[in-house]
């Protein structure tokens, strides 16, 4: 499968050190491991790009951090992030021709559903989306009790 990895987060730059940047990072290297053929999309941080990712990828498309700004302008500059996004890597997204968009969050960011909308990616009637799941799925039927643990939190159950 062709998937496109898409991150607009201005705060997540690749590489880095933050766990965003982590798990951006090995998502991105799992989908090519498992055989996928992976275009990735993310900010350029200070450093280049891993060799050893890189070389995993099909295509990479890195953009420099617009430099920081405060209050109202930050926002402005992350909307007109992803603006620049749509325009400049649009079209390497649409030559890729990707059968998936895994869209990190970035907040106000639509611009993977925008993009799997324009290459006629949806959704099919019976497919989920897990959003930030930490567990695998569990079949649950009518009667059944679950509980759920958090080290350190607490739990829950229903």
């Amino acid at each position: 499968m062709k998937i496109t990895v898409l991150c607009n987060d201005l705060g997540i730059r690749l590489p880095g050190s933050k766990g965003a940047s982590v798990h951006l990072r090995s998502i991105t290297r799992a989908f090519a491991r498992i055989g996928h053929q992976v275009q990735l999309v993310a900010v350029a941080g200070h450093e280049p790009l891993d060799s050893s990712l890189r070389e995993l990828l099909s295509d990479v498309v890195m953009f420099d951090h617009p430099g920081r700004s405060e209050g109202v302008e930050r926002e402005r500059r992350k909307l007109a992030h992803i603006e620049h996004m749509m325009e400049v890597a649009g079209p390497a997204i649409e030559a890729f021709a990707p059968q998936m968009i895994y869209e990190r969050l970035s907040l106000f960011s639509d611009a993977g559903a925008r993009l799997a909308g324009r290459l006629g990616i949806g959704l099919k009637a019976g497919e989920v989306i897990l959003s930030g799941s930490q567990s695998p799925l569990v079949p649950v039927k009518a009667g059944d009790s679950l509980v759920c643990t958090v080290g350190g939190l607490g739990g829950t159950s229903v």
